[in-house]
């Protein structure tokens, strides 16, 4: 019997965005099938996939387990087919296709399952086009050199989540495969450990509950969202000169001295006394010796806790006596370098008062993780039943987390003298965690109808005093409804990035509210230009726009630059990407050359764009980009393709430009007149030639830009500033300053 051929991995790449073969990111992969034997025959694709599941069986569910459903589920494994083809020797058969599209489809499914995630990772394969039949395959292929076309026979892609993780998905799916044509099982389980350290490195990436919350209601508002870095959890919202930067959910309007402030609990408890606010009653403890002197004191029952801390890590509340103690302060200094605290109880239950941008905004009532017995069913029961409700689950889809049968809880049971095989009695109110907030399995209820004004202004006091804007306080009160004065109270701890779980979508739309007012988006207006002639057109649009004002970030085939500067890293540093223009904290507009090729395997850097200028292209770079067009399609009357292409782009308004069109014809609005009137002073005016040449000088234009352009991309320039909301006197003085004039004048 034959041996079966093998595939040969040549190259990877991961795309920045949105390619022409489907809307989310992707990694591809290019390869060849091993010709070395040339009595191998091609390897069955059910036989490789049974292969898998059979030899690691932890690979089922990444191979059979469905995705999520949608657009974006293009390709599933069980619809991962290629059409078929009659070929002769020398081209790619199509069973070679076949064993590629399973390929993909186990790539897909293996990412998929590595890198589950709220923000991607979900499972989209296809093949990477389809290839030319009279185009024989190199086989080859220099692994060093940049593919020279995605439609490759024998490219494929695949979804990510996490573009660290991608590429290693990928390969590592491939060597999968490559095993299993193989049927080398015993290769197929030495692997198995990087498979789970691929899984543990997409958790390690993983955003937190916080960061995805924001992540999804800044979707629905349009404002966009990139994750920075998949080493910190630090999402930039908007885009250039309108954007804004948190970390879970603090921001960049917090202040450096607030923060400092409220990560040192001793710092502030003693800013809260000194302003007259109900801050806890606490002593550092050098040794537990000390700690339980001070206990005494007080009288038990106490809490320890770390001096420097978040999320109440190494918090003990309710600490009862001497031998508690010990366990108490050891948790606490295992946290960290700072000292423990031992601090007076104050009786109440613990509510977190919510503020952003110095409001109260929600106020959460914390009720620890509880059952209630019914003489019947064991306490593992009960809590068997609590983790049923659908609303817990792990991650950020479920409103509740699951109560976990560990030590923690046999430590609180055991101090209601219980066990988990212990039935109480019916009506029995069983308590099973120390801590009440949600990562523990509390529950929250929303109390801030119920405030008294003295909390609610406390609480907003504390806040402009640590000059914070996003802000959660936990505070300790036997009744919220009555003024700290009247009954006690305290405030035992404040949260520069507190959990958004308690607080639901209230409390993150009020952080996205502050950061962009009155509904904003954070959007920076965003040109595309794809054709021939769309590289000269963008200088032109740069040129004009900068006369205007504006600070252009501008993207072309290999190159990025900001404010007319090439951005260009150390050697050794990777180039910048396209994205890098929304990053940049100067640049107000965006202006992008595209072409077919950057688009099909470099991605699409942006999700949304103003204006969209079309050439004759590649109908696939207008699928792409035509539903991404929320503001006008400007269309080459000479290329009918492109103009009937554009028939169904929604509410976008299109346009098809001609020869003879004047600026009225592009741009209906009054406010022309007064840029065709400045072309027309210019022209008239005998001094017209020195007075622009001087105040072209003064704008930094480079006008030869525009002498060597044709009148109509010097129109098109001129209606694409006032497209986007440049006023029609700066594009007038624009074009004085340019030499520009209105088309059928000719230039000045």
């Amino acid at each position: 019997m034959p041996a079966e051929r093998t595939p040969r991995l040549t190259a990877l790449r991961t795309s920045l965005g949105a390619t022409l073969f489907g809307d989310a990111a992707a990694v591809f992969a290019w390869m060849r099938w091993d010709d070395a034997d040339t009595h191998a025959r091609l390897p069955d694709p059910a036989t490789v996939a049974t292969r898998l599941v059979q030899v690691l069986p932890a690979l089922a569910d990444a191979v059979h387990t469905p995705g999520p459903t949608g657009p974006d589920a293009v390709i599933a494994p069980e619809g991962a087919t290629v059409e078929a083809r009659r070929s002769d020797a020398r081209r790619a058969p199509a069973e070679a296709r076949a064993c590629l599209a399973a390929l993909c489809a186990l790539t897909a499914r293996i990412a998929w399952w590595l890198q589950q995630c709220p923000e991607g990772g979900h499972g989209v394969a296809q093949p990477a086009g389809d290839p030319d039949p009279d185009r024989e395959p190199d086989l080859d292929h220099d692994p060093d050199r940049e593919p020279d076309r995605a439609g490759d026979a024998m490219a494929a892609r695949s979804a990510y989540g996490f573009p660290d993780v991608a590429e290693r998905a990928m390969g590592l799916a491939f060597e999968l495969v490559r095993d299993a044509c193989r049927a080398d099982a015993a290769a197929l389980v030495r692997r198995m450990p990087l498979v789970q350290t691929l899984r543990a490195a997409a958790a390690a990436s993983a955003l937190d509950n916080a960061a995805v919350m924001v992540t999804r209601r800044a979707a629905l508002r349009g404002i966009p969202v990139v994750r920075l870095s998949s080493r910190i959890r630090l999402l930039q919202l908007g885009q250039g000169v309108l954007a804004h930067r948190v970390f879970e959910s603090g921001t960049d309007l917090d202040a450096h001295t607030g923060a400092r402030l409220a990560s040192n609990k001793m710092a502030t408890a003693e800013t809260l006394h000194r302003i007259g606010l109900p801050g806890t009653v606490h002593q550092p403890a050098r040794d537990v010796d000390h700690a339980r002197r001070i206990a005494r004191g007080y009288g038990y029952p106490v809490v320890v806790k770390p001096s420097h801390g978040e999320k109440q890590m190494g918090v003990s509340i309710g600490v009862r006596d001497d031998d508690d103690m010990a366990r108490a302060f050891d948790e606490a200094r295992a946290i960290g370098k700072g000292l423990v605290l031992v601090e007076r109880l104050v009786p109440g239950y613990e509510c977190r008062l919510f503020v952003v941008g110095g409001r109260l905004v929600s106020a959460a009532r914390r009720h620890p993780a509880a059952v209630v017995g019914d003489g019947r069913s064991s306490i593992d029961a009960l809590i068997d039943a609590l983790n049923a409700d659908p609303r817990r689950g792990v991650g950020p889809d479920y409103e509740l987390v699951p109560v976990r049968h560990d030590a923690d809880l046999d430590d609180m049971l055991h101090r209601q003298g219980l066990t988990r095989t212990s039935v109480p009695a019916p009506g029995r109110h069983v308590v099973l965690r120390r801590h009440a907030t949600p990562p523990h399995g509390g529950t929250t209820e929303e109390c801030i109808d119920r405030v008294h004004p003295d909390v609610r202004a406390m609480a907003q006091t504390i806040a402009r005093a640590l000059k914070v804007q996003v802000l959660g306080i936990d505070y300790l009160s036997t009744d919220i409804a009555r003024s700290w004065r009247e009954v006690g109270g305290a405030v035992c701890d404040v949260n520069l990035t507190p959990g958004l779980r308690p607080h639901g979508h209230l409390g993150v739309d009020a952080m996205l509210e502050l950061l962009f007012p009155d509904g904003g988006d954070g959007r920076i207006p965003t040109i595309a230009l794809v054709g021939a002639n769309a590289v000269t057109r963008s200088r032109h649009v740069e040129t004009l726009l900068t006369a205007c004002g504006r600070t252009v970030g501008r993207v072309e085939p290999g190159r990025v630059s900001v404010a007319g500067a090439p951005l260009t890293p150390p050697a050794g540093a990777p180039p910048p990407a396209p994205t890098a223009v929304y990053e940049h904290p100067d640049v107000d507009c965006a202006v992008f050359a595209l072409d077919d090729e950057t688009l099909r395997t470099g991605g699409l850097p942006f999700d949304r764009c103003d204006v969209l200028v079309l050439e004759r292209g590649d109908a696939g770079a207008r699928a792409l980009l035509l539903p991404r067009t929320r503001g006008v399609v400007l269309v080459d009357d000479t290329c009918p393709d492109s103009a009937a292409g554009v028939a169904q782009v929604g509410a976008a308004r299109v346009v098809r430009m001609r020869a003879t069109d004047t600026l009225a014809d592009l741009v209906p609005d009054a406010d022309i007149d007064i840029v065709a009137a400045a072309a027309a002073d210019a022209d008239a005016d005998a001094d017209a030639d020195a007075d622009a040449d001087a105040d072209a000088d003064d704008a930094g234009v480079d006008d030869r830009a525009f002498d060597a352009a044709a009148a109509g991309d010097r129109l098109l320039a001129a209606a694409i500033c006032l497209r986007i909301g440049v006023p029609a006197r700066a594009v007038a003085q624009a074009m004085r300053a340019a030499r520009l004039t209105h088309a059928g004048r000719g230039p000045a």
